[in-house]
C-alpha cells in the first residue's frame, strides 16, 4: 500500500509519518519511511535552491519531477515486496509550492499523472500556526516560508479535488500530532 502524508511547511508531516510507520510496524505491518525530495543527488540539489532567494520556478520543478522519477522506481520496488510505503510530500506539495512559485498548473499535467498513492492524507492548519512552527524549528528559512506565500499553499492544498481525479484525507494538525497519528493508522490498517 502506497500513503502519502503531504501539507504546507510546518504542518507535522514528517513527525506524523515517521510516527505511522513505527506504529505500523509495531502492529506488524512492514513499513518505510520516505520522503521527498529525496536524498539523491537531484535531492540535495533541490535543498540547496530552496535556500537561495532567487530560485528558478521552472528549474525547481524539472528538478522535483526528475527526482519524482527516480523515487518512484524505489516505491514500485518496495510494494511489489509487499512494504506498506509512507511518503512524506508528494506530487501534491509541487503542485501547490510550483503553481505559487509561479509554474502554469496545465504545464503541470505530467506530474499530476504520476503513480497515485492508495491513500493521501493533507495536513493543514492556519498560516499563522505554520510559521510559528517553522520559526520554532530554528533552521534557515527556505525560499516558500512566509506568511503570504503559506497563505496560497494552503489555499491550493485545500483544493486539490479540483485538479486530481484522487480522494484526500483532510486533516487539521492544530490537533497533538499522536491524535493524528492515530487517525492515519486506523484508517490505513482499516484497508490493510
Amino acid at each position: 500500500m502506497f500513503i502519502v502524508i503531504d501539507g504546507p511547511d510546518g504542518s507535522g508531516k514528517t513527525t506524523v509519518a515517521k510516527d505511522v510507520v513505527a506504529a505500523l510496524n509495531v502492529q506488524g505491518y512492514p513499513a518505510i519511511y520516505t520522503k521527498e525530495p529525496t536524498d539523491s543527488v537531484l535531492g540535495r540539489q533541490i535543498r540547496k535552491l530552496l535556500k537561495e532567494k532567487t530560485a528558478d520556478p521552472q528549474q525547481l520543478f524539472d528538478l522535483y519531477v526528475a527526482d519524482r522519477l527516480i523515487h518512484i522506481d524505489y516505491i514500485v520496488n518496495c510494494l511489489n515486496k509487499n512494504i506498506v510505503v509512507v511518503c512524506d510530500r508528494y506530487k501534491y506539495s509541487t503542485f501547490c509550492y510550483q503553481s505559487t512559485h509561479g509554474i502554469d498548473e496545465k504545464s503541470m499535467a505530467k506530474n499530476n499523472k504520476l503513480l497515485s498513492p492508495d491513500l493521501t492524507f493533507i495536513l493543514y492548519s492556519s498560516p499563522a500556526i505554520l510559521l510559528n512552527r517553522i520559526e520554532n524549528r530554528g533552521n534557515e528559512k527556505e525560499i516558500f516560508e512566509n506568511k503570504e506565500f503559506l497563505k496560497t499553499v494552503v489555499s491550493k492544498f485545500l483544493n486539490l479535488s479540483s485538479f486530481f481525479d484522487e480522494e484526500f484525507v483532510y486533516i487539521n494538525t492544530a490537533e497533538e500530532n499522536n491524535e493524528v497519528c492515530s487517525i492515519i493508522v486506523e484508517k490505513i490498517t482499516s484497508l490493510l
